[in-house]
């Protein structure tokens, strides 16, 4: 239920906590999309989250954050790539409309960290230009992650560690926990209510620290 995610705890529970300090009131204003990835991300911040002039962007990364198909579906379609750095890379590929959708995910799966660090780049640029610091939270599956899934997760880490970013990372959070009790299906690696409780707390401890 929505009262049970994340964001919505770590709201209420900012609200409750931190009473009289420097801020009155907080809101966490949730963006995400099922299965964004780190464009999509992107695009949103840019044109829909700035818009409401907030005073941190927390950006949520994942290991799965490599996969290029949604830039091969706009490629596929015609549709307009809202930056140059994407089109060069686009062009560099060789991909175009007329190939079949694998052809074209192959084709920039050769280019997967140029356009995550494109990403990376350009939050770094924004953060810089509005003053808008970046929270940059790894947020890891309810699962045992296989050798591939650590080397991805370790890679998307250590590219946002080029930039400017406050780095929050939940890998391994779920370590030494039954796993069955925090995720909502075995078949369904994402956090449960508990799940969610988990990281919210984390987030909680990360934000405030010692002001608490």
């Amino acid at each position: 239920a929505d009262p049970d995610v994340f964001e919505n705890i770590l709201e209420d529970r900012l609200n409750a906590d931190l009473t009289g300090g420097k801020y009155k009131d907080f809101e966490i204003l949730n963006f995400g999309v099922a299965d964004y990835k780190p464009v999509q991300r992107l695009i949103v911040i840019e044109k829909k989250a700035l818009s409401f002039a907030p005073d941190a962007i927390i950006y949520t990364a994942h290991y799965r954050d490599f996969q290029t198909r949604h830039l091969a579906d706009a490629i596929k379609r015609g549709t307009e790539i809202p930056y140059p750095d994407l089109i060069k890379i686009a062009e560099k590929s060789g991909a175009t409309p007329e190939m079949s959708k694998d052809e074209v995910v192959s084709r920039l799966s050769a280019f997967e960290s140029e356009i995550v660090d494109f990403v990376h780049r350009r939050m770094s640029e924004i953060q810089k230009d509005t003053g808008i610091p970046v929270i940059w939270v790894y947020l890891p599956s309810v699962k045992a992650y296989t050798t591939d899934e650590k080397a991805a997760y370790e890679r998307v880490k250590e590219n946002a560690q080029k930039y400017d970013f406050i780095m929050i990372d939940l890998f391994g959070m779920y370590d030494g926990q039954d796993l069955s009790n925090l995720w909502v299906a075995e078949w369904d690696s994402h956090p449960n209510a508990r799940g969610n409780k988990l990281i919210s707390d984390r987030l909680f401890s990360d934000f405030v620290g010692d002001s608490a």
